[in-house]
């Protein structure tokens, strides 16, 4: 077996445990690296979606101010990577 095929069984499992009410929020976590790069998605990372609104917690306020900057290429990258259409990204500081 492949890893690519191990994998897909992974993604399978997970969504089938998620089921519909957390289907997006899967969706949107498994691409959040690939739209961010690595180093934002270990400073910042997606807490919840309510709606069509993403929820973004982040480290503190300077990975926050590069988000925001970057919030109108990032929004079309999650939509483009995950087929899901995203009304607001909203990101605040996370509480220790």
């Amino acid at each position: 077996m492949s890893f690519k095929k191990a994998g897909n069984i992974f993604h399978s499992l997970l969504f089938r445990l998620a089921g519909a009410k957390y289907r997006d929020f899967v969706r949107l976590v498994l691409v959040w690296e690939d739209v961010v790069g690595h180093l934002l998605a270990e400073k910042a990372k997606i807490y919840k979606v309510d709606g069509n609104v993403v929820f973004v917690k982040v480290d503190n306020n300077i990975w926050m101010q590069e988000l925001v900057l970057l919030k109108p290429e990032i929004k079309k990258k999650l939509e483009r990577q995950s087929g899901i259409k995203i009304k607001e990204i909203v990101f605040f500081i996370k509480n220790n």
